[in-house]
């Protein structure tokens, strides 16, 4: 709601990748209590994700960038609910399909924003072998970030069915 005061006209573009690939990656600044933003964003990770923060020294990295991750999808996905109950939705779509096909999901953009979109450059810069790279990882591991992004990724799910309405031009 805030960033609907301060921009009242804006429009939200929304690129969403899945939370399996992102979370075993490698690691992300805000799961990393090195890091400042880490220090503060990874304890309220864990919190929201219902975990001990006190048992962060002792979990993988996967499992830190699980919960980093169900985190900062949930707060945005809650903006995007906001939005859409506000009848002004996001236009959303998976980094996964940007890969698959580049000129569809600009051309998809384009027709939403209403404009053309010049596309050759981010066209270009799509890497799909950089996509694919994850951090090896115990199945244990796995198992967990499974668990903890099962709740996001079914939100996610849901979203993507009904995004596919959104992407229409603006009337």
């Amino acid at each position: 709601n805030d960033l609907r005061s301060v921009f009242p006209r804006a429009r939200y573009a929304v690129i969403l990748r899945d939370p399996f690939s992102t979370s075993t990656r490698r690691s992300h600044q805000t799961a990393r209590m090195e890091s400042h933003i880490g220090r503060i964003t990874l304890p309220a990770a864990y919190r929201h994700c219902g975990l001990d923060p006190a048992t962060i020294s002792e979990d993988p990295i996967a499992v830190h960038n699980a919960c980093a991750t169900t985190h900062q999808l949930d707060l945005l996905l809650d903006h995007i609910e906001l939005l859409e109950k506000h009848g002004e939705p996001a236009f959303v779509t998976r980094f996964e399909e940007i890969v698959r096909d580049p000129h569809g999901e600009i051309s998809a953009f384009s027709n939403w924003l209403g404009r053309p979109v010049v596309a050759s450059r981010f066209v270009e810069s799509v890497n799909s072998s950089r996509a694919s790279q994850s951090i090896p990882s115990p199945e244990d591991d796995l198992d967990r970030v499974g668990q903890i992004i099962d709740p996001v990724s079914r939100r996610i799910g849901r979203l993507l069915r009904r995004s596919e309405s959104h992407r229409l031009p603006r009337r």
